[in-house]
């Protein structure tokens, strides 16, 4: 569309005719000189619920030449939108609301859609993932409100986590959670970034997690589903008692270590991230060692020492409660390598193997920051060095390129995602990748972006790392090949939360859902089913 506008010239002499010129309209900052009136229409939905989300900012924005063009709307209130007036092109779709998230964890979601002349207006369906809070408030052991107490809220088992400090009434509030499995941990010291003073206090309460437990193992989570508030997650923590840990550290050859260096570290919440309150001592010739004043809680001791240049390290863990802990032997172990190789089995073709990236061994009696790490080199031989005498865990990717991992020997002992004992006599560790995996394939109902789980029904063998996942297309089709065979459950779920994969009780609860599809992959064998969208957090 142009207007005329009259325009005036000055000639020569003074005279001033009027010229006409035809000029593209401008309207809103988007001209109509390339307008043919294209639309993108669509709906914004809650993960879950289905429900329509009113009040969504949808913008589409041109990603050709003319940049420009762009069109912004608000979704009603049963979620829906028109983007009108659109020139054909390539755009970029995206949308937001504050308290919400995509399924990803963006606070902003994408789609990008192609307009031309002549084609259906588009229909897009998006999704969007309602955020949750956790409140409540933190009392002593007197039952009085702690006002700035440190409150940690924990995903396990990963143990990534956020602080927070109660107010002057005791209270505090985490906002903007995603869907998920929590653990809220406290403690009345009130020395966040302030650890080396953690001796410095008179610790009347001793640390805890919801409700008021001092071990972990007894801690009770908190589940938040999307969108949910969770008030009144209380913390009543117990009178902590002045304790004693007293104990002897021996050296690597069973002979009591003179001088060893002891750190006693509190074993959770704010401290472990941020360098512990640490309190450190020194064994005495007969390596007997005390430490004292030791508040309720649940720690950790490290000792270390060094024997012909080597060094030399033990642990010790325990919850201090009601009493003293008397009788800790520690033993010091020099770290030794473990040595391991990579076996590929099957149809293996010309050429160099696949690389594996990294192989892990991973401490279960003592902090994670020990795991030990190896990257296999061409021939498959690989060497984790620094490993010290303890139980494991080995693992390494369940896939690459045709091969699974079918299992984990430790010598001729299959070890796949059990706890292992190691120490420096252990025999090598092999991985062995085999191909003629199974295939998994399908397709999900209105399943555009959602996700496919297979989570193995062997419990025993269950855990984050079993677990496989992957997105549908635009079609809703799906594939998982180099399968592990045995027996799964598939589902499809949009808001997949991979935290919470790595619960160990997850397995039994998707059992229980409705949509979860037990499926029994052979070896080089395709499996084909259909799912329909399970609600991830309806458990």
């Amino acid at each position: 569309m142009a207007v005329a506008v009259s325009t005036r010239l000055k000639l020569l002499g003074g005279a001033y005719p009027t010229l006409c010129v035809a000029l593209p309209l401008v309207v809103a900052g988007r001209s109509t000189l390339a307008q043919s009136n294209l639309s993108i229409r669509g709906t914004v939905v809650e993960v879950g619920s289905g429900l329509g989300v009113g009040g969504a900012l949808v913008q589409a924005q041109s990603r050709g030449p003319s940049a420009a063009n762009a069109n912004t709307a608000k979704t009603d209130a049963l979620g829906g939108f028109h983007l009108d007036d659109l020139a054909p092109g390539d755009y970029e779709v995206t949308y937001r609301k504050a308290g919400f998230e995509t399924p990803s964890g963006e606070k902003t979601g994408e789609a990008a859609i192609t307009l031309a002349t002549g084609m259906p207006t588009p229909d897009l369906h998006l999704h969007l993932l309602q955020l949750g809070f956790l409140e409540g408030h933190v009392y002593d052991a007197l039952g009085d409100p702690v006002a700035g107490a440190g409150v940690e809220l924990v995903v396990p088992p990963r143990g990534t986590s956020r602080v927070v400090r109660t107010d002057v009434k005791g209270h505090f509030a985490f906002e903007e959670l995603r869907p998920g499995i929590y653990l809220l941990w406290a403690d009345d010291a009130s020395l966040l970034g302030h650890a080396s003073r953690y001796w410095e206090v008179n610790h009347l309460s001793a640390p805890a997690y919801f409700p008021g437990v001092s071990d972990r193992a007894q801690a009770v989570p908190i589940v938040l589903r999307p969108g949910s508030g969770r008030a009144g997650c209380d913390i009543h923590l117990p009178r902590s008692g002045e304790h004693s840990i007293t104990g002897v550290v021996d050296d690597a050859g069973g002979v009591p270590a003179s001088g060893a260096t002891l750190q006693l570290k509190l074993a959770d919440g704010v401290y472990m991230l941020q360098s512990s309150a640490e309190k450190q001592i020194l064994s005495g010739e007969d390596g007997a060692f005390t430490f004292m004043n030791v508040p309720s809680g649940r720690w950790q001791v490290v000792a270390e020492s060094a024997q012909g240049g080597r060094p030399l390290r033990g642990y010790f863990s325990a919850v201090v409660t009601d009493k003293d802990l008397d009788g800790v032997r520690i033993d010091l172990w020099q770290p030794f390598t473990l040595e391991g190789e990579v076996q590929w089995n099957g149809d293996v073709r010309p050429g160099p193997p696949p690389r594996i990236a990294r192989v892990r061994a991973i401490p279960l009696d003592r902090p994670q920051d020990q795991t030990g790490l190896a990257t296999p080199e061409t021939s498959g031989r690989f060497r984790i060095n620094g490993i010290y005498e303890g139980y494991y865990r080995i693992a390494a990717p369940l896939s690459t390129a045709r091969y699974y991992l079918q299992a984990v020997l430790l010598g001729d002992r299959e070890v796949t995602n059990a706890s292992v004992y190691l120490s420096a006599s252990s025999p090598p560790i092999r991985l062995i990748y085999s191909t003629g995996g199974g295939i998994l394939r399908g397709t999900v109902q209105d399943g555009e972006g959602a996700s496919v789980v297979l989570l193995p029904r062997d419990t025993e063998y269950g855990s984050f790392r079993a677990v496989r996942f992957t997105e549908c297309d635009t079609a809703g089709r799906f594939e998982l090949d180099s399968l592990r065979p045995g027996d799964y459950y598939a589902l499809a779920v949009r808001g997949l939360d991979k935290e919470a994969l790595a619960d160990p009780s997850l397995v039994p609860d998707i059992a229980k859902l409705d949509r979860a599809e037990p499926i029994r992959v052979e070896p080089a064998t395709i499996a084909v089913r259909n799912l329909q969208i399970v609600s991830w957090h309806d458990r």
